[in-house]
């Protein structure tokens, strides 16, 4: 502490600093949780496109032979 009482800023944690880092801490888990709700559906979108193309192939191959 500083003679005049005045705390170094740095070292003082006030319940706002405390609930801010929960909040971010939070924030990064539900974020990194959407990231990977989004790479599984995009995964999903491939392999569904992949299928659907491969059937159109096969579909046509049977239509014209």
């Amino acid at each position: 502490q500083a003679e005049d009482g005045i705390r170094d800023c740095l070292l003082s944690r006030g319940l706002g600093d405390v609930y801010k880092r929960q909040i971010l801490k939070l924030l990064t888990k539900v974020i990194l949780s959407l990231l990977k709700i989004y790479l599984i559906l995009m995964r999903v979108i491939l392999i569904s496109n992949k299928g659907l193309l491969l059937l159109s192939i096969l579909f046509m191959k049977k239509k014209y032979h």
